[in-house]
């Protein structure tokens, strides 16, 4: 989910395969490696880029193609504790 095409990609081609998506559970997510004073700006970065990033634009996708079909549809993000 960090890859924007990777998302457009997968968007593409589960709407290809099924037609209508009705519901997105955004599911990825990277947990803190180890204690948060020894996480590193490495860590840090792709943690925010897996966990807050590319669940934004997963739901910006899955936003563009309920208005497109004109259909309700459902988000469901599953955080980590």
């Amino acid at each position: 989910v960090t890859e924007q095409a990777s998302l457009e990609g997968a968007f593409k081609e589960a709407i290809g395969a099924l037609d209508q998506l009705d519901v997105l559970v955004n599911n990825a997510a990277i947990a803190l490696p180890r204690m948060a004073v020894d996480v590193t700006r490495e860590d840090w970065d792709s943690i925010m880029q897996t966990n807050l990033t590319g669940t934004f634009f997963m739901c910006q996708q899955m936003g563009r193609h309920l208005i497109a079909t004109k259909r309700p549809g459902a988000v469901i993000s599953v955080l980590l504790a």
